[in-house]
């Protein structure tokens, strides 16, 4: 058995991954790059994490208290049963049609895209555990063994359906930050050699015999700084127009050969 603390810890690590993951994705780095610590990943999937956590309480206590509803209805326990086959064999068929026929799963993909919880993988669990489901209500037999099965079908579909929300977090956070760029700190980056740059930002050539320094860029805005490297964006960095020269993230190294000034945002 896994204790529930390795496995809150485990569930943490793996949503601080997903939304810093989906987050750099936005903006074209991979999250790698950031060197971030498990303690990082933590700290950043504390209140995902926790309405996770929340939902999958809630959920249990909603489906063991449905199940003591049914089980005390002895008359209407069949029909019960039958109308959720009938529920999770018609999803399970419609699932399964989308995996042998590509135009379905285009159609199905669409239906399902812009709704923040729902999986093509959490719609097949919650379908197949619908069926054991209503089998274990008309039958007695192992009644340990299939709600046990059922439990784990659930939780793996909570999961599938936390992974995309977790990922359309992440994508809102991000877009949401490039939108606020004019908020965050300027830099102005001073370098002993061209840096060659995108043209949309301003890169002056100083002249004279005592600059150390040759070259001075500016229109830039702070990311993040991590790893010893400086991640900067373009401030008329945007996706929702076609320039993508202006769309690049700078990575330069802090290391002696740069000198870095900071403005407010």
């Amino acid at each position: 058995m896994i204790a529930p603390a390795t496995l809150l810890t485990a569930l943490g690590l793996y949503i601080g991954w997903r939304r810093t993951d989906s987050y750099t994705q936005y903006l074209g780095i991979d999250e790698t790059l950031l060197q971030y610590s498990a303690q990082d990943y933590l700290l950043r999937a504390w209140q995902s994490a926790g309405q996770v956590v929340f939902t999958l309480v809630l959920g249990s206590i909603i489906v063991a208290g449905a199940h003591l509803v049914i089980k005390r209805s002895d008359r209407a326990v069949t029909t019960i049963a039958r109308a959720l086959a009938v529920v999770g064999g018609l999803t399970l068929a419609v699932m399964v049609v989308s995996f042998l026929m590509p135009p379905v799963a285009r159609w199905l993909s669409g239906v399902i895209y812009d709704v923040p919880y729902l999986t093509v993988y959490a719609i097949t669990a919650f379908s197949v555990a619908l069926l054991v489901y209503s089998a274990s209500l008309v039958r007695d037999g192992h009644a340990r063994t299939t709600a046990a099965l059922v439990m784990i079908l659930l939780f793996l579909g909570v999961l599938s359906a936390a992974d995309k929300w977790v990922t359309l977090l992440g994508e809102k956070d991000a877009a949401y930050m490039t939108t606020t760029l004019g908020q965050r700190q300027g830099v102005i980056v001073y370098s002993k050699e061209n840096l060659h740059l995108p043209s949309t930002i301003t890169c002056t050539e100083l002249t004279g015999p005592r600059e150390a320094y040759r070259f001075r860029c500016e229109g830039l805005r702070l990311f993040i700084r991590a790893a010893d490297k400086y991640f900067l964006l373009p401030a008329t960095w945007s996706r929702a127009d076609s320039d993508t020269e202006a769309d690049r993230m700078v990575v330069l190294r802090d290391d002696p050969s740069l000198r870095f000034e900071f403005t407010p945002g």
